[in-house]
């Protein structure tokens, strides 16, 4: 997966700048960054506070409120506490094995979008979810990715919808890019064995 992040100062007088690695921890808000050139660490370091928009493939994104906590400019490493408008629980939705085969079979962002679109109607339809997320049709017969779409449809349902945006539907609308997003990342970070280091 290749994700890109931005960091950019409120003041809009320096420019933006593009670390070499950064990573969130979800399991609490923090995190560390890496940057190409020590000045751009100093920079970091001298501005303390900072927002990070972060992208994954073109419409999963989110921005994100960053504070260094300590860090070294001639190491090029920092680390760091973050905010984002996204809720904890989020963190729920993260079953290792379920949600690698529903990202390998389904686009996330239209698979929430589905979601979303069926949370208030009267009879909460699966197939309408999975007509335009899925990504290949003959593989929805799997036993396997069927009963983790169903999973991952139940948690986010009463978890996320219920009890995090108090079945505001709206605000969770607005968060679908960034849910994608959160996902995408909590993968990455297992995969690369960055959650206990975080």
């Amino acid at each position: 997966m290749r994700f890109l992040h931005m960091i950019f100062f409120s003041s809009g007088i320096e420019g933006p700048i593009f670390p070499k690695k950064m990573y969130f921890g979800y399991t609490n808000r923090s995190g560390i960054v890496q940057t190409f050139y020590p000045k751009d660490m100093e920079l970091l370091l001298s501005k303390r506070r900072f927002l990070v928009k972060s992208f994954y493939m073109s419409e999963n994104y989110i921005i994100r409120s960053v504070e260094i906590t300590s860090g070294q400019a001639n190491a090029g490493i920092s680390f760091f506490r973050y905010e984002e408008p996204l809720p904890s629980t989020l963190t729920l939705l993260y079953d290792h094995t379920k949600l690698e085969l529903l990202i390998n079979n389904f686009d996330l962002k239209s698979l929430i979008d589905n979601i979303n679109d069926e949370l208030l109607s009267d009879g909460f339809d699966y197939e309408s979810i999975i007509e335009s997320a899925v990504l290949d049709d003959k593989k929805f017969n799997d036993e396997a990715i069927q009963k983790s779409l169903l999973w991952f449809v139940n948690v986010y349902k009463e978890k996320v919808f219920k009890e995090s945006y108090g079945m505001n539907i709206d605000e969770l609308k607005k968060h679908s890019a960034m849910i994608a997003y959160k996902l995408y990342e909590m993968k990455e970070i297992n995969d690369k064995g960055l959650v206990s280091k975080l």
